[in-house]
């Protein structure tokens, strides 16, 4: 079932008992145990693909079912299907236990063209949802974000200098207590186990942070990434795609060159171990460099129906 018809107030997002401390290990225990700050439990893993199959695929892809797809959407589909095959890294922990998450949520930052601010996006439950609906919820979500965008800046420019100043004056306190006080929010849901509303969906409910960085053109090759450490205890897998860039590869003995695409995981060594994380980076890999088993197999779900459009748009 699409997202958009699921309730989104007051459910939790893992299941009520932790995970046996007999199913973690010991070394997991041990990083459990250490929560001082300037402790740094992460792993990050990094490698490329092949990236030509993954273009074809949205090439044809898009003109067949006269949807635009991008490699972000093939990413998040991707690392959805990977999470289903290993649920050991969809996971959570709070305070010194880790809960299984009951479904797979995805967010992804996006870039609003308008005002060059990036929010992110929340994707609740992507293990039902088809590449067609994952495509669709993000256009929608691009499009009214930038139409929100341009309706506020047509505003500002009718309001009268006083009338600036006070909406101004409202921004700057409300980033003011955005500092102040979510650093209590983070606390209590990395400690305790709480419900989700739609104004904690970011930092309570998440399964993975999926970035696709597609720079433009001139920036410098991509060989090694290491994403922040976010201070909250969920989104503790993070998957970064960059731009595919033409290398030299070995194919057949010969030395030619070929598009790949960089890829880098970064998990919490509290949840998974290095063999695992090798694990879900091939799984991973082999839906990205084979995207025709994204479609093959997809839930039979119908897109996302488009939002409406404000009349500034």
């Amino acid at each position: 079932m699409p997202t958009a018809t699921k309730s989104k107030w007051f459910y939790y997002p893992t299941e009520s008992a932790p995970v046996p401390v007999a199913d973690l290990g010991k070394l997991k225990c041990v990083y459990l145990a250490d929560r001082r700050a300037h402790r740094d439990p992460t792993i990050v893993w990094g490698t490329t693909f092949d990236a030509q199959p993954m273009a074809d695929f949205v090439a044809a892809e898009s003109r067949r079912c006269n949807v635009m797809y991008s490699p972000a959407h093939l990413l998040i589909s991707a690392v959805a299907r990977t999470l289903a095959e290993h649920p050991g890294l969809n996971r959570k922990v709070i305070g010194r236990r880790v809960y299984q998450y009951k479904e797979i949520n995805i967010v992804i930052p996006l870039l609003t063209p308008v005002d060059k601010q990036v929010n992110p996006v929340f994707i609740r439950g992507v293990e039902d949802m088809s590449l067609r609906d994952i495509a669709t919820h993000l256009w929608n979500e691009a499009r009214n974000r930038g139409v929100q965008a341009a309706e506020e800046r047509k505003r500002d420019a009718l309001r009268t200098p006083w009338q600036r100043f006070w909406v101004q004056t409202w921004r700057t306190l409300t980033l003011h207590g955005v500092l102040r006080f979510t650093g209590l929010g983070f606390a209590a849901h990395n400690q305790t186990r709480r419900r989700n509303v739609p104004a904690n969906d970011t930092f309570n409910g998440v399964s993975a942070l999926v970035n696709f960085l597609s720079f433009p053109s001139g920036a410098p090759s991509m060989v090694s990434f290491k994403p922040s450490s976010l201070p909250m205890n969920a989104a503790s897998l993070t998957v970064t795609m960059a731009a595919p860039e033409w290398r030299p590869a070995v194919v057949g003995g010969q030395v030619v060159a070929q598009k790949v695409a960089p890829l880098f995981i970064k998990a919490d060594h509290r949840l998974v171990h290095a063999h695992e994380i090798a694990a879900f980076m091939n799984t991973l890999c082999g839906y990205m460099t084979q995207p025709g088993r994204l479609t093959a197999t997809e839930p039979q779900t119908n897109a996302v129906a488009p939002a409406p459009l404000s009349k500034a748009a």
